[in-house]
């Protein structure tokens, strides 16, 4: 019997009764896989430290108060740095329909955003900031119990819903030492995946930013 158990403070407890030396080794071989698994889910955090999810910033034109179309043009032909045409096409559709909205510029730079969206505010624009938050994320094989390879297929199969060979592939992968990607995708995706292997007793995945 081989019993882990990690505490609130982080110190790992291991039991562990033996009855003879192959039970001993058997014990021995799966705290090793374990010890593995936490190595592997140690650098994938790291690396996904290391590689923050980056902010795009998205700076739209929602309206144009009255009286102040000429300085409008002039200051958005500046600060998009287009011609002065544009610029006019560009209010003259917002003042058209006031539930149409355009989208000026975008940037991962929020200050800069800001700045563009003051300078337009000061004249007259009625602005809007949305933000989107990108990147793509791995969800990435840790572990698998050597001795239950046939129910960590079965469990990747049903799990993620491939073909037997390719879930096969997966657990081949892993158990020839290679970093095994089960799944890439938004993190929304990745991390509903990750969520089905929770009571896996055979194998262990987690979350990592591509």
């Amino acid at each position: 019997m081989l019993n882990v158990t990690i505490q609130n403070d982080g110190k790992i407890k291991i039991q562990t009764e033996c009855s003879n030396t192959k039970e001993m080794r058997s014990n021995v071989n799966l705290l090793l896989a374990i010890v593995s698994s936490m190595e592997m889910e140690e650098k994938v955090n790291k690396d996904a430290k290391c590689d923050p999810e980056q902010t795009n910033y998205l700076l739209y034109l929602n309206n144009v108060k009255d009286g102040s179309k000429l300085s409008v043009v002039n200051t958005l032909a500046k600060q998009l740095n287009i011609p002065s045409e544009k610029a006019k096409d560009i209010i003259d559709k917002v003042i058209a329909d006031d539930k149409h909205t355009i989208l000026l510029t975008q940037s991962t730079d929020l200050d800069s955003i800001n700045n563009v969206r003051n300078t337009l505010e000061s004249v007259g624009c009625i602005c809007k900031l949305n933000l989107e938050r990108y990147g793509k994320y791995d969800l990435v094989l840790t572990w698998v119990d050597q001795d239950r390879k046939l129910l960590a297929v079965k469990e990747v199969k049903e799990n993620l819903d491939l073909w037997l060979r390719d879930a096969k592939g997966y657990i081949d992968s892993y158990c020839t030492g290679r970093k095994t990607i089960l799944l890439t995708g938004n993190e929304d995706e990745v991390t509903k995946a990750a969520k089905k292997f929770d009571s896996s007793e055979c194998l262990r995945v987690c979350v990592s930013k591509h």
